[in-house]
């Protein structure tokens, strides 16, 4: 992985029409295979983003923190760059004017990008993915990420699927805050679809694809449409 990378930045036009034109030409891609689009049960509404597909952003801010390619400057990076969009953004630490800016103008891209997938994809589930207690640059919770969640239920109810990259052995009841879209427990006021997605691969030990069973069980019996699981399990465990 580069030392250094290139984020692009949410709201930039340029980069929105760059990716509308790319969402473009995966559906004419599929469109062209057997089966064209029909093959398909969901896409996943990703763009803002960063190495991976889940929805989230560069977010350190101290010595050693630099998860996937981030670096002890990344807050001081994004204020520089909503310092562009409201001059009141500056300091240390930055006044919150900085995490309003911020959350609004990606609320709105993210609006933006819901919309171009939901018309490329106009009868697909839309999965938006999210990485479990995400952080985002300027916020020390991941509000501002299930914000984003309820972005694509308000999008299409029925279409949607709050899905979590939050499936491991040490949380086998999944994640509460995806589950309260399916009315189980509280702090959701909408309710979707629900999905999951393994964290990482669990190995393949008798013991362990045991846990696993134990969380597609879960999983299924807390109404999730499906979860992700890895190749590698799939392969080990004889799923």
């Amino acid at each position: 992985m580069p030392s250094t990378q290139c984020i692009p930045i949410p709201w930039d036009t340029n980069y929105q029409s760059a990716l509308n034109t790319f969402i473009s030409a995966v559906h004419s891609h599929i469109l062209a295979l057997p089966g064209g689009v029909g093959q398909l049960d969901h896409v996943v509404v990703t763009g803002i983003n960063y190495n991976t597909q889940e929805n989230s952003q560069p977010h350190c801010n101290t010595s050693g923190c630099g998860y996937l390619g981030g670096s002890n400057t990344d807050i001081i990076n994004w204020e520089a760059i909503v310092h562009g969009r409201d001059p009141a953004c500056t300091g240390t630490p930055p006044p919150a004017v900085c995490t309003t800016d911020y959350n609004n103008a990606v609320n709105t891209a993210y609006n933006t990008i819901i919309g171009y997938w939901g018309t490329d994809f106009p009868t697909t589930h839309l999965a938006s993915m999210f990485i479990d207690t995400a952080v985002f640059p300027f916020n020390s919770t991941s509000a501002i990420g299930l914000t984003l969640l309820n972005d694509v239920v308000s999008y299409s109810s029925t279409r949607s699927i709050v899905m979590d990259n939050g499936a491991q052995l040490t949380m086998p009841q999944l994640d509460p805050s995806i589950l309260c879209y399916q009315g189980i427990g509280s702090g959701c006021s909408i309710t979707s679809n629900i999905a999951f997605q393994e964290v990482g691969p669990l190995g393949g030990s008798p013991s362990l694809c045991s846990s696993l069973a134990s969380m597609l069980s879960t999983a299924a019996g807390d109404g999730s449409l499906y979860m992700e699981v890895y190749p590698f399990d799939i392969t080990n465990c004889a799923l």
